[in-house]
């Protein structure tokens, strides 16, 4: 999929004609076609590109949809180029959407070095954030937020996220008193291997150690009331 400044350029000069079968931007056939060339593309792909941005500017579109569509994909491509961090995290956010799933938009931000981290349940919130790195005061990671948990509802992240303000949860059963969500959200944590990360729990991941061991034990809570 291309989405360099060349290709912009040319889907911003789409103002077509409602006329039908009419493409008024063919000088910019080779300025496009050169441009991507040099940039690495190859002269068939390039030509296959044109030739598709011609057909969708040749069915009729009026102006003034062609115009504004064209200002929102060229303001979205600036951010994604110069903020690709948060870009990937505003998209997830924004889910769903229809057009991609969470799992290509991972992967296309690891693509333009994007340091994505995964849900936990020390550091996550509902949505995903943006965490610093180290080192590098421009960029920041990531992290993946309990949204993307199957099954767990946004009021049992919400309570974790208020338990953990002053403490983080030193262990499975610490987060499941403190917090005082159902056993069942824990298993739902535990399948997403929320558990899992290293910073979760200080003395060593209790109970966590791998994913199995993890939602073996939250899976053992279903069958216990919550000591206070």
């Amino acid at each position: 999929m291309v989405s360099r400044r060349d290709t912009l350029v040319l889907s911003c000069l789409l103002a077509t004609s409602v006329k039908p079968a009419e493409f008024k931007h063919t000088k910019f056939k080779d300025k496009l076609i050169s441009g991507m060339v040099k940039k690495g593309y190859s002269p068939e792909f390039a030509e296959k590109t044109f030739s598709q941005l011609e057909g969708f500017g040749s069915y009729g579109f009026p102006e003034s949809h062609a115009a504004i569509f064209a200002l929102i994909a060229y303001a979205s491509s600036y951010v994604k180029c110069h903020y690709a961090d948060a870009f990937c995290a505003a998209l997830i956010n924004s889910q769903p959407m229809g057009f991609y799933a969470v799992a290509q938009i991972v992967g296309d931000a690891r693509n333009h070095g994007v340091e994505i981290r995964p849900v936990c349940i020390n550091r996550s919130r509902w949505d995903c954030t943006l965490e610093p790195m180290e080192g590098n005061e421009r960029r920041h990671a990531v992290r993946l937020g309990m949204r993307l948990v199957r099954g767990l509802a946004a009021v049992d992240a919400a309570r974790i996220v208020a338990a953990r303000a002053d403490q983080p949860f030193d262990s499975v059963d610490d987060m499941w008193r403190r917090a005082s969500v159902p056993a069942a959200s824990l298993v739902e944590l535990a399948e997403a291997d929320a558990f899992l990360h290293r910073s979760n729990f200080s003395d060593g991941m209790r109970c966590g150690r791998s994913k199995r061991c993890a939602m073996s034990h939250c899976r053992s809570l279903l069958l216990r009331p919550i000591a206070r």
